[in-house]
């Protein structure tokens, strides 16, 4: 709230005002009633705002009884005690006996503190007993007098059961004094050594709850102070008294002051250490007693002072309420302050709680904003302790938590008990009751589970048996290819009319050129292409063409039907659309020579490349390194690679075409889609729990795999680019590779990550191959009978 030039003398009081009266402009009120009556009173204000009905009773109180505290000025307090506003000051002298007033009769000395020395006194007026604390020293020291009569104001002030009461003001002949209640009781810090020397353990925590209750009152007293905007910056066990009906009082506000005021005290520009002890309060230009000293304070940095060095002057308390000493136990004051200046406090004892020790830590963190937010909070984490819960400073793990649960839940943890305990003794019967069932019902789920996996392994056996049928169908296709092209060879005229790459992609290839979703490219369904190596002489690629093409028929009947077709493709407009569209395994059929020259069906635009050689190409080697083995089936499978004209990968069936004489000519191969195996073959998805297929060759690497339905491939640039086909490696279980180089069938339960895979394979006896299929065992025994594997329909009979 900005300060006007006529009212709000104590702007503090009026935002009390404004927050009790929010529907009202307290400050335009203010300024009328100050033009008014010609005085800046909001004392006389706030009584007007009640006369006049604009305020209740209940928020008059209110209104005073949370406005913050009012220490006079320097000024004022010299004016109330005689002095000048220039005195100086001087050594001090030892105190002149005290002079009765009409009111107290002095009785003899209690004690003696920085500042002052308390008498016990009797009240004449209200006959009871009173202590009375005098000022010491020097009365003409301006400084003392100053700090001596606000500790009197602030004490009066603080309002509170914790706060001892101070009944009156004194001001006499020899100097000022202040009459206070009387409290009959020891420190903290006796109660404290009291406290730990007992040696029962249960003693010792039924002290250190009772210790932790009257802590806990010392924090409502100083976060009432604090709510007040003082600090009191000298707390330690020494300045608390405890009663023995328990009252607990926090003394001595001889060194309190308002925080974040502007100025700092006019005596702690620097530190000194005197020779006191660094457990006694420091007067001079040490503030505080260094033994629970802030790290803010023990550098002498007073303006930065705040709630939060109270704080840690409580945390420092707390420290020595559960370990017995102090956090900093050297005795002389240099030494504990190199402790204080970096919060090294000494170790807990073993025995100490952990969640105080984490209180203790929190409180007396080395920053402020480290520390909790107030004392207020403080002291709420010591009550949770106190109640049995949580505390913010240690929060719980899983098993304190279920801890505390039952502590509090004591009844039910015993009724929960019982309970197991019955449950237990009534499992016992059952089980022995159910444990022949079990037995029984154990016996039929074997069986079921033996018939589960059994129609699992016949299942694979059945469609090892089928892709077997497949691949004699296309050796019977490749065969007769190889029988063609012999007869074309040896015995054709060479009178066809044949197209190369060149033609489809310079627009003289033949008629009826349609484009093919499938190739992604125009293809011809009737006519064939050529490609003669580079190096082949002209008049000899020139009559090999002439001859290969006489094959296009042949090679586009091939198209007509496969192993799974049950009537195959009669009319000429049914072929070539079953050719364009490919509804069949079948790629590439072609007819490659030793010369150089090969003819492919069907007809597209390939590479544009004049350096293509088809015997440079992997089926091609094969074919002739089967020939020139000897072998005695000389249709191979070769490893799948990657299809140069654009169709991804393929496995190509090869025969080697031989003359009369068995000299080699060349190789008749047909490609079938690596994609189209997979789709027909590979891929289980009627199968429970399919994991994926493999097909491996008699060594046991693996030439297809389900799982490489979609993986990506890379296409050769050209046909310099060695290619030996592309490798999957061998198959991961080392029992079933071996089983397949011995030629066996057979299944076996492994182990993965994700659960036990039952793994079975069948020998597809023609080739000496081998599919394997992987599938999660616990799905398949828990399939229903419906969804388990059934025969599955033979194949188409061969060609």
């Amino acid at each position: 709230m900005a300060s006007r030039a006529r009212g709000y003398p104590r702007p503090v009081q009026l935002e009390h005002l404004v927050a009790l009266l929010p529907h009202v402009d307290v400050a335009a009120a203010y300024d009328a009633w100050c033009a008014e009556q010609g005085s800046t009173d909001v004392d006389a204000f706030t009584a007007h705002l009640r006369e006049t009905g604009v305020m209740a009773a209940a928020g008059f109180v209110t209104a005073h009884a949370t406005e913050s505290l009012t220490v006079s000025t320097p000024d004022e307090l010299d004016t109330l005690a005689g002095l000048s506003s220039t005195s100086t000051r001087e050594a001090p002298e030892a105190p002149a006996p005290p002079e009765e007033s009409e009111r107290y009769r002095l009785l003899g000395p209690i004690g003696k503190g920085a500042m002052g020395v308390v008498h016990l006194a009797r009240d004449r007026e209200l006959q009871r007993k009173v202590a009375i604390k005098q000022l010491s020293g020097n009365t003409d020291d301006a400084l003392v007098v100053r700090r001596f009569l606000g500790e009197a104001q602030i004490t009066a002030q603080l309002d509170h059961p914790n706060v001892v009461p101070v009944y009156g003001l004194e001001l006499g002949n020899d100097g000022a004094a202040y009459a206070m209640k009387l409290v009959d009781g020891r420190t903290l810090a006796e109660v404290i050594e009291d406290a730990h020397r007992d040696d029962d353990p249960k003693a010792r925590r039924a002290r250190l709850a009772e210790l932790l209750e009257t802590f806990v009152k010392v924090c409502d007293a100083v976060a009432f102070a604090h709510k007040k905007g003082v600090i009191h910056r000298d707390l330690k066990p020494a300045n608390i008294m405890v009663g023995p009906f328990g009252e607990v009082y926090v003394m001595d506000w001889g060194l309190a002051r308002e925080y974040g005021a502007e100025h700092a005290d006019p005596d702690t520009s620097a530190i000194a250490v005197t020779n006191a002890s660094a457990a006694e309060t420091q007067a001079g230009a040490l503030v505080g007693t260094p033994a629970y000293m802030a790290p803010e304070q023990a550098h002498g940095r007073n303006w930065l002072l705040g709630p939060g060095s109270d704080q840690f002057a409580l945390g420092l308390i707390l420290f020595e309420i559960v370990n017995g000493r102090r956090a900093y136990p050297e005795s002389q004051p240099s030494a504990v302050l190199k402790r204080a200046w970096t919060a090294s406090k000494d170790r807990y004892d073993p025995y100490a709680s952990a969640e105080l020790a984490a209180i203790a830590d929190r409180a007396t963190a080395l920053e402020v904003p480290d520390r909790y937010p107030d004392v207020q909070a403080f002291a709420a984490d010591i009550r949770r302790h106190l109640r049995g819960d949580e505390t913010v400073a240690l929060p719980d793990d899983l098993f304190d938590k279920l801890r505390r649960w039952m502590v509090r839940h004591q009844k039910q943890t015993l009724a929960i008990g019982l309970t197991v305990v019955l449950l237990a003794i009534g499992l016992v019967v059952w089980s022995q009751l159910r444990e022949r069932a079990r037995l029984a019902e154990a016996r039929v789920e074997a069986q079921r589970t033996e018939a589960a996996l059994s129609g699992f392994v016949n299942d694979v056996a059945q469609r090892g048996q089928r892709l077997a049928n497949h691949f004699l169908w296309y050796e019977g296709l490749t065969e007769g290819l190889v029988g063609a092209a012999r007869h074309a060879m040896l015995r054709g005229a060479g009178e066809a009319t044949t197209y190369s790459w060149s033609d489809y992609l310079g627009g003289k290839g033949p008629a009826g050129i349609v484009q093919s979703p499938h190739y992604d490219r125009p293809i011809s369904p009737d006519h064939g292409v050529t490609a003669c190596s580079p190096r082949a002489p002209a008049a000899t690629c020139q009559s090999d063409v002439g001859r290969l093409g006489t094959l296009r028929q042949h090679m586009q009947r091939l198209f007509a039907g496969g192993p799974e077709d049950t009537v195959p493709t009669r009319s000429i407009a049914e072929l070539r659309k079953r050719i364009v569209d490919h509804i069949t395994p079948i790629q590439w059929v072609y007819v490659a020579l030793e010369t150089g020259t090969m003819f492919m069906f069907p007809g597209a635009s390939g590479y544009l490349d004049h350096k293509y050689d088809p015997r440079t190409r992997p089926w091609y080697r094969q074919g002739k390194k089967a020939h020139s083995d000897g072998a005695p089936r000389r249709r191979i499978w070769s490893r799948p690679y990657v299809d140069m004209m654009g169709q991804g990968r393929v496995i190509t069936c090869i025969q080697p075409l031989m003359d009369d004489d068995g000299r080699f000519l060349g190789v008749a191969s047909l490609d079938l889609g690596f994609n189209s195996l997979i789709d027909q073959h590979l891929a289980m998805p009627d199968l429970p729990g399919f994991v994926a297929s493999y097909l491996l060759d008699a060594d046991g690497t693996i030439m297809i795999t389900s799982a490489a339905r979609n993986a990506p491939y890379t296409r050769p640039r050209d046909s310099t680019v060695k290619d030996d086909g592309l490798d999957f490696g061998a198959f991961g279980q080392p029992e079933v590779r071996k089983a397949v180089q011995e030629g066996r069938s057979g299944s076996l339960t492994a182990e993965s990550p994700e659960g036990p895979r039952l793994i079975a394979w069948t020998r597809l006896q023609h080739m000496g191959w081998a599919l394997v299929v992987v599938a999660d065992r616990a799905s398949i025994v828990q399939a229903e009978p419906a969804l388990r594997p059934r025969r599955t329909p033979p194949a188409r009979a061969l060609p």
